[in-house]
């Protein structure tokens, strides 16, 4: 009897964990595109302290720290604002 218990709690136990995990990542998904979007390198970096970029038509870069990233993130975004800007 107590093995069977302990199966159910285990079962019960390990089910949500995947959802879980899997809702995060797709927040966190989904959080990420839409700073892209938004041209927001500070969002988009998050609390990181250390992050490799692979930026669009560019190698990899080293690991970088937080600021690094955000301010090689603005300008790579800073094109595109302009480009949004003088089109309207």
């Amino acid at each position: 009897m107590h093995t069977s218990r302990l199966l159910l709690l285990l079962s019960l136990l390990a089910r949500p964990i995947p959802a879980v995990a899997q809702a995060t990542l797709s927040d966190a998904a989904s959080r990420a595109k839409a700073a892209w979007s938004a041209h927001d390198a500070l969002g988009l970096v998050g609390q990181s302290s250390t992050l490799i970029l692979q930026i669009p038509g560019a190698d990899p870069s080293s690991p970088l720290g937080r600021a690094q990233a955000i301010e090689l993130l603005r300008q790579y975004f800073r094109p595109a604002r302009s480009e949004a800007s003088t089109s309207r």
